[in-house]
C-alpha cells in the first residue's frame, strides 16, 4: 500500500493530507507490527531484510505527516544492519527515504539534516555489489 501511494504521487510529503491521514493509521499498524514480530526472534534468527523494510516503511508512515522525530526513532533499528547485510529492498527503501527527506517541506531542522546525512552514510557504506543494476537507478532517480 505505501508504494502504491508513492507511485501514485498521493503522499508528496504531507501535500494530499486527506489521504495520507486515511492511509497512516494502517501504514503505521502495518509497518509497526512487522518490526515488533521481528524484533521478538533471537536476534541470530532475525531477517535483516524484514527488520530493515518494516523500520524503513514505518520512517515513511511517519514522514508522511510530517513526523521526523518519529521517523527517526523508527530508523534505529536500520542503523544496525551491517553493510554486507543490506539487500537491495532496504536500500530502495532508504533511497525513497533520502528523496522524501529532500523535498522543501523538509528542509531547514536540524534533526532533518542529521537523519539525511545517516540516511546518506547507511546507503554509501552499503558493499558495492548491492549497488548495481536497478537499486542503483533506483537510488538515483
Amino acid at each position: 500500500m505505501l508504494r502504491g501511494l508513492l507511485r501514485a504521487g498521493v503522499c508528496d510529503c504531507g501535500v494530499d493530507g486527506a489521504a495520507v491521514q486515511r492511509h497512516r493509521g494502517k501504514l503505521e499498524r502495518s509497518a509497526r507490527k512487522a518490526l515488533d514480530l521481528i524484533q521478538q526472534r533471537p536476534a541470530d534468527r532475525r531477517s535483516t531484510h524484514v527488520l530493515g523494510g518494516a523500520a524503513a516503511d514505518l520512517a515513511m508512515a511517519r514522514l508522511f505527516v510530517n513526523d521526523v522525530e518519529g521517523a527517526a526513532e523508527a530508523l534505529l533499528p536500520l542503523w544496525d544492519i551491517p553493510a554486507e547485510q543490506r539487500v537491495t529492498g532496504v536500500l530502495a527503501r532508504t533511497g525513497q527515504i533520502q528523496h522524501i527527506l529532500t523535498q522543501p517541506s523538509f528542509r531547514g531542522a536540524v534533526l532533518l539534516g542529521e537523519l539525511r546525512g545517516r540516511v546518506e552514510e547507511f546507503t554509501r557504506t552499503a558493499t558495492a555489489h548491492q549497488l548495481t543494476g536497478p537499486a542503483l537507478l533506483q537510488l538515483e532517480a
